[in-house]
């Protein structure tokens, strides 16, 4: 993978060339610039040595140092131990299982969301980590809600999703922003979209119809956005809004849908008050000092 780091010449010392151009590729071992040596000549090996290596560490450290530190430290998160099964991935699914297999009393019918369960303990225990693999671990949930979700209803006497792909593609591009987020803005996003898939669900008991799930949903998407200022929330946020009046006014729905929209703002509230906390990467995996004496764990 490719880093791009900005590059500055004002250095303590006096830099008389500079090998590369801003946007240049460079690669490992490349020379980048040299340093006046003059300052240095007049002193002795072993006190001219450890004087330009200090100079070249300043230089360093001010310019490609912190964008190497930002490469290590995600290369550090990607490749670090798959996490035990989380709340949000975890109890939804087995929640969920034991629901249908009551109402159902079918293994076929829950046999998804036992198959997630195998997959997320497969990811702690087999699977190697890596980029991609970190990826599908943490957009799991989403996906087993939306989809599982849908699938349960019906089997449990619920009012079937009108529209389902619709709406699994408008909330597949309402995460899209959170998909290469590290942080809290990500966790806390995917906890209120299991949390609002789960209030949806207990509204339709209330307020049963196909459209419900299309202002729910949406609804809490708009307002995690709007309130957290996520990446293309000034798009996002119209979007979402116009999609929840659009299939209101297409699909047909009134006051009845008003419980909906109150379940997905609900989870947002939740999810706001209650904020998600990213355990930090193990020490044990952060790189070692430089030879040079750079200190790329921090």
């Amino acid at each position: 993978p490719k880093q791009t780091v900005a590059v500055q010449a004002q250095v303590g010392g006096v830099v008389t060339s500079v090998k590369f151009k801003e946007g240049d590729e460079v690669k490992q071992g490349q020379m980048l610039f040299t340093i006046d040596p003059v300052p240095y000549r007049a002193m002795g090996e072993e006190e001219g040595i450890p004087a330009l290596l200090a100079e070249l560490r300043r230089s360093i450290e001010r310019t490609l140092l912190p964008g190497v530190k930002a490469y290590l430290r995600t290369n550090v998160l990607y490749s670090s131990s798959a996490p035990w099964p989380r709340w949000w991935e975890s109890y939804p699914a087995l929640g969920l299982a034991l629901l249908v297999f009551w109402r159902t009393r079918s293994f076929a019918a829950v046999a998804p969301a036992y198959g997630y369960i195998g997959y997320l303990l497969a990811d702690l225990l087999f699977i190697p980590q890596r980029r991609v693999v970190k990826w599908l671990r943490n957009a799991s949930s989403v996906f087993f809600c939306l989809l599982f979700g849908a699938h349960a209803l019906p089997l449990v006497g619920l009012s079937p999703v009108i529209g389902g792909g619709a709406l699994f593609a408008v909330m597949l591009g309402a995460f899209f922003p959170y998909f290469y987020d590290l942080g809290r803005r990500r966790d806390g996003f995917i906890q209120g979209m299991v949390l609002a898939t789960l209030l949806e669900m207990g509204t339709l008991y209330l307020a049963p119809t196909g459209v419900g799930p299309h202002i729910a949903l949406p609804a809490y998407a708009a307002a995690y956005a709007w309130e957290r200022r996520t990446v293309f929330w000034r798009y996002s946020v119209p979007v979402l809004a116009v999609y929840m009046v659009g299939v209101a006014r297409i699909l047909g729905g009134g006051i009845e849908l008003v419980p909906h929209l109150v379940a997905g703002l609900l989870a947002w509230m939740l999810v706001r008050l209650a904020p998600s906390r990213s355990a930090p990467a193990p020490e044990s995996n952060e790189p070692p000092p430089s030879m040079l004496g750079l200190d790329l764990r921090s």
